[in-house]
């Protein structure tokens, strides 16, 4: 494991010091960062408040507890914390990870979103499609694609030139319009349809009501082999887990960027190396071991988690073996439910998987290199 390790790390440190240091802006602060001056390439930046206050040319990778982009983004955004807020639109996609999530503005393409509470603002302007999970949402403006929510409620007064699908406990209109088809799966009857001028059909299917049997099936699956697998690792590798945990506690920002670096520059390498008749062979061998570390960070995950919720209750702290069973326990449940799943997956990947695979690679850096 530790030549794995050891061969990945020395991998990312070579490709990026050649090609990523001359294409991307990486910044990290512990309490706040602003950006009052435009950034000509990519942005990934990591603080505890960021507010991004001049146009950015490339990409904006961002993550603190509140991310407020007040300016234009030329690409694409990836955003996550508590409270994301983007003001200005972007020139792509946008991709956001949150509680509180706002997004106003023209946006070139797709929006993806998890979040507990999401508002479209009236004056945004979608030209492609916005797929929520979430368990509020507030839709404004225009949106040239299609909609696609997951969650609780959501209400809508925007003008949709698609399709608008949900799977949704209660949906509210107060105006807007849907230029082709509204299909919502529901135990309710929307609110508002003489609110809304529909050109397309108009389809209401039942949710399901008695899922126990299959719901308690794909928990108990999803438990037993992440257990199994965690369990593994504790035996194994005891003194690593707990560095990687220490490592993403102590500095999640810095963790995240890695991660991110890592999701950036692995796909591209392992282009460039399958273009190559010669080394297409080292490409699968980065590939297989990406997924390997992607596989174990979501199991230290799920130890980094229980290990939270303990911290939390009852301020038991280094006991992995409850930390695995309280972790996996509360993430099976969690993945297990349709209108959860969505938020959990996101919030999982983005919150804890993406960092602690930055903190494996930051501490095999720190220990072989």
């Amino acid at each position: 494991m530790k030549n794995i390790v050891l061969f990945i790390s020395i991998l990312l440190v070579l490709f990026s010091s050649v090609d990523l240091a001359k294409a991307a802006v990486f910044e990290s602060n512990q309490s706040s960062y602003s950006l009052d001056k435009p950034i000509l390439d990519d942005l990934f930046v990591g603080s505890q408040t960021v507010s991004i206050d001049s146009p950015v040319e490339g990409e904006l990778f961002a993550s603190g507890r509140i991310v407020d982009i007040r300016s234009r983004i030329a690409r694409s955004i990836f955003a996550a914390g508590d409270t994301v807020s983007i003001n200005d639109g972007a020139g792509y996609n946008i991709f956001a990870a949150g509680n509180t999530i706002t997004i106003k503005g023209t946006v070139e393409h797709d929006i993806y979103i998890a979040g507990s509470t999401i508002t479209i603002d009236p004056s945004a302007h979608i030209k492609g499609n916005l797929r929520i999970a979430g368990s509020k949402a507030n839709l404004g403006g225009k949106i040239d694609g299609s909609v696609y929510f997951a969650g609780d409620e959501m209400t809508s007064n925007a003008a949709i030139n698609g399709d608008l699908k949900a799977q949704v406990n209660q949906l509210t209109f107060t105006g807007g319009s849907i230029a082709q088809d509204l299909k919502y799966k529901s135990n309710k009857d929307a609110i508002g349809l003489d609110k809304i001028n529909i050109t397309g059909v108009t389809i209401r299917e039942p949710q399901e009501t008695n899922r126990k049997s299959r719901i308690f099936q794909s928990w108990l699956f999803g438990f037993l082999t992440t257990f199994v697998s965690g369990a593994a690792l504790i035996l194994l590798m005891p003194k690593k887990i707990k560095e990687v945990v220490e490592q993403i506690r102590a500095n999640w920002g810095k963790s995240f960027l890695y991660g991110v670096a890592v999701m950036i520059i692995t796909p591209i390498l392992s282009m460039l190396l399958f273009a190559s008749i010669v080394a297409w062979p080292i490409a699968l061998i980065i590939l297989l071991l990406y997924g390997i570390v992607l596989y174990e960070s979501f199991i230290i995950a799920q130890i980094a988690l229980g290990d939270f919720i303990l911290s939390r209750v009852r301020n038991d702290r280094k006991n992995w073996w409850l930390a695995l069973a309280v972790g996996t326990i509360t993430t099976s449940l969690v993945m297990s439910l349709p209108i959860l799943r969505p938020i959990g997956g996101m919030l999982l990947y983005f919150g804890i998987m993406i960092p602690l695979s930055g903190a494996i690679i930051i501490w095999a850096r720190e220990k072989f290199i």
